[in-house]
C-alpha cells in the first residue's frame, strides 16, 4: 500500500499512525549541533582610529592648484612674450626668458606631480583630482622640456 505525498503546507504524517502532525524533537544528547560565528555588525570607529588612511584630500588640493598654476603660466607666457615684442626687446632676449618662463612652469608641474603622487601613496580619498594634477603636471613637464629645446635653438641660430 503506498501513502500519499505530504501536502507542501501540512506537516508530514508520523509513518504507521495517520491523521496525527509528526512532532519537532530535540537532538539527541551528543550530537553536535552546528556552529555559528558572531554576526556581524557596524559600528563607527574609535575616535583616532582609520583617521591616517583613506582620509583627507589635502596634498590632492595642493597638487590641483599646482597643476591650474601651471596650466596658467601658459597665457602668462604669451603676455610676456607679447610684451617683449611690443617694447622692441633684442631677439637675444627672448631665448632667456622662455627659459625662464619654461622652468618656472616644469617646477610647478613638478609640484603637481610630487603632491598628486603623496595623495595617492597616503591613501586619500581624492583620488581623481590626485590623478589629474599628476596628468597636467607630466603634460606640462613635457611641454616645458620642449620650450627649453625651442629657446636654445633659437638663440644657438
Amino acid at each position: 500500500m503506498s501513502h500519499p505525498a505530504p501536502h507542501p503546507h501540512r506537516p508530514a504524517e508520523q509513518s504507521g499512525q495517520p491523521g496525527q502532525i509528526a512532532q519537532h524533537t530535540q537532538p539527541a544528547p551528543g550530537a553536535q549541533q552546528p556552529q555559528y560565528g558572531p554576526h556581524p555588525t557596524f559600528a563607527p570607529p574609535a575616535a583616532g582610529e582609520g583617521t591616517e588612511q583613506g582620509k583627507g584630500k589635502a596634498f590632492a588640493i595642493v597638487a590641483m592648484v599646482f597643476a591650474v598654476l601651471e596650466l596658467l603660466s601658459g597665457p602668462v607666457r604669451s603676455v610676456v612674450f607679447a610684451g617683449l615684442l611690443a617694447d622692441g626687446a633684442a631677439p637675444s632676449m627672448i631665448g632667456p626668458a622662455s627659459a625662464a618662463l619654461a622652468t618656472a612652469s616644469a617646477v610647478l608641474a613638478l609640484l603637481a606631480i610630487g603632491f598628486g603622487l603623496a595623495s595617492l601613496l597616503r591613501g586619500e580619498r581624492a583620488r581623481v583630482i590626485a590623478g589629474s594634477a599628476i596628468g597636467v603636471g607630466a603634460a606640462a613637464i613635457v611641454g616645458a622640456l620642449s620650450g627649453l629645446l625651442q629657446g636654445a635653438l633659437i638663440s644657438a641660430l
